[in-house]
Protein backbone atom coordinates (compact mmCIF):
# COMPACT_ATOMS: atom_id res chain seq x y z
CA UNK A 1 0.00 0.00 0.00
CA UNK A 2 1.81 3.36 -1.26
CA UNK A 3 1.83 6.47 1.34
CA UNK A 4 -1.12 7.78 -1.13
CA UNK A 5 -3.54 5.49 -0.58
CA UNK A 6 -2.93 5.42 3.15
CA UNK A 7 -2.91 9.19 3.80
CA UNK A 8 -5.48 10.25 0.52
CA UNK A 9 -7.08 13.56 2.10
CA UNK A 10 -3.49 15.17 2.25
CA UNK A 11 -2.34 17.36 -0.52
CA UNK A 12 0.51 16.76 -2.65
CA UNK A 13 2.77 18.98 -0.27
CA UNK A 14 2.37 17.39 2.45
CA UNK A 15 2.33 13.73 1.02
CA UNK A 16 5.56 14.81 -0.18
CA UNK A 17 6.48 15.57 3.66
CA UNK A 18 5.22 12.50 4.91
CA UNK A 19 7.58 10.78 2.14
CA UNK A 20 10.36 12.55 3.81
CA UNK A 21 9.70 11.68 7.17
CA UNK A 22 9.30 8.11 6.11
CA UNK A 23 12.64 7.96 4.22
CA UNK A 24 14.19 9.94 7.36
CA UNK A 25 13.00 6.75 9.52
CA UNK A 26 14.21 4.21 7.19
CA UNK A 27 17.25 5.96 6.16
CA UNK A 28 18.61 8.25 9.14
CA UNK A 29 21.94 8.48 7.62
CA UNK A 30 20.92 9.61 4.16
CA UNK A 31 18.94 11.79 5.50
CA UNK A 32 21.52 13.58 7.89
CA UNK A 33 24.03 13.65 4.78
CA UNK A 34 21.26 15.73 2.92
CA UNK A 35 20.19 18.06 6.16
CA UNK A 36 24.06 19.16 5.95
CA UNK A 37 24.16 19.57 1.83
CA UNK A 38 20.35 21.10 2.02
CA UNK A 39 21.43 23.77 4.91
CA UNK A 40 23.66 25.95 2.86
CA UNK A 41 21.75 25.07 -0.52
CA UNK A 42 18.69 26.37 0.61
CA UNK A 43 19.62 30.21 0.79
CA UNK A 44 21.15 29.93 -3.01
CA UNK A 45 17.68 28.52 -3.73
CA UNK A 46 15.37 31.36 -1.74
CA UNK A 47 17.87 34.32 -2.97
CA UNK A 48 17.78 33.19 -6.47
CA UNK A 49 13.93 32.95 -6.40
CA UNK A 50 13.59 36.92 -4.99
CA UNK A 51 15.84 37.56 -7.13
CA UNK A 52 13.92 36.51 -9.96
CA UNK A 53 10.79 38.72 -8.64
CA UNK A 54 10.41 42.43 -8.48
CA UNK A 55 13.43 44.60 -6.43
CA UNK A 56 15.25 46.98 -6.63
CA UNK A 57 19.18 46.91 -8.32
CA UNK A 58 20.45 47.37 -4.39
CA UNK A 59 18.41 44.45 -3.00
CA UNK A 60 19.48 42.51 -6.15
CA UNK A 61 22.66 43.66 -5.43
CA UNK A 62 22.61 42.39 -1.76
CA UNK A 63 20.60 38.95 -2.45
CA UNK A 64 23.29 38.47 -5.29
CA UNK A 65 26.15 38.62 -2.27
CA UNK A 66 24.00 36.36 -0.08
CA UNK A 67 23.86 33.59 -2.82
CA UNK A 68 27.78 33.74 -3.50
CA UNK A 69 28.35 33.25 0.19
CA UNK A 70 25.60 30.13 0.59
CA UNK A 71 27.35 28.53 -2.40
CA UNK A 72 30.85 28.89 -1.43
CA UNK A 73 29.68 27.29 2.16
CA UNK A 74 28.63 24.26 0.28
CA UNK A 75 31.47 23.83 -1.76
CA UNK A 76 33.47 24.24 1.57
CA UNK A 77 31.65 21.56 3.05
CA UNK A 78 32.16 19.74 0.69
CA UNK A 79 35.73 20.04 0.41
CA UNK A 80 35.99 19.64 3.90
CA UNK A 81 34.22 16.28 3.36
CA UNK A 82 36.02 15.12 0.80
CA UNK A 83 39.38 15.94 2.92
CA UNK A 84 38.29 14.27 5.81
CA UNK A 85 37.07 10.81 3.78
CA UNK A 86 40.61 11.10 2.56
CA UNK A 87 42.52 11.17 5.73
CA UNK A 88 44.21 14.86 4.62
CA UNK A 89 43.97 18.18 6.48
CA UNK A 90 41.31 20.47 5.87
CA UNK A 91 41.54 23.52 4.86
CA UNK A 92 39.37 25.85 7.05
CA UNK A 93 39.42 26.29 10.57
CA UNK A 94 36.12 27.30 10.41
CA UNK A 95 33.61 25.23 13.47
CA UNK A 96 30.38 24.94 11.65
CA UNK A 97 32.09 23.79 8.58
CA UNK A 98 34.12 21.19 10.29
CA UNK A 99 30.71 20.11 12.14
CA UNK A 100 29.19 19.76 8.95
CA UNK A 101 31.63 17.84 7.25
CA UNK A 102 32.22 15.62 10.34
CA UNK A 103 28.54 15.11 10.10
CA UNK A 104 28.48 14.25 6.64
CA UNK A 105 31.33 11.77 6.69
CA UNK A 106 29.76 9.46 9.49
CA UNK A 107 26.52 9.20 7.73
CA UNK A 108 28.52 8.26 4.53
CA UNK A 109 30.63 5.84 6.29
CA UNK A 110 27.16 4.78 7.94
CA UNK A 111 25.69 4.40 4.56
CA UNK A 112 28.85 2.54 2.66
CA UNK A 113 29.21 0.16 5.90
CA UNK A 114 32.51 1.44 6.56
CA UNK A 115 35.05 1.63 9.65
CA UNK A 116 35.78 5.12 10.87
CA UNK A 117 39.45 5.65 10.92
CA UNK A 118 40.92 3.11 13.94
CA UNK A 119 38.75 0.60 12.54
CA UNK A 120 36.22 0.70 15.23
CA UNK A 121 32.45 -0.21 13.96
CA UNK A 122 30.36 2.68 12.74
CA UNK A 123 27.31 2.93 15.25
CA UNK A 124 24.56 3.49 12.49
CA UNK A 125 21.02 3.47 13.24
CA UNK A 126 19.54 2.20 10.11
Amino acid sequence: MSLSQTLPELPDAALADAADLVAYAAHPALAQLTAVLRAPLLPVIGFAELCAGEATPAERQAWAGEIVAASRSLLEVLDCTLALVAGRPTTTTDRPTLAAAATAVGALRCLLHLPPPGGRPAECHH
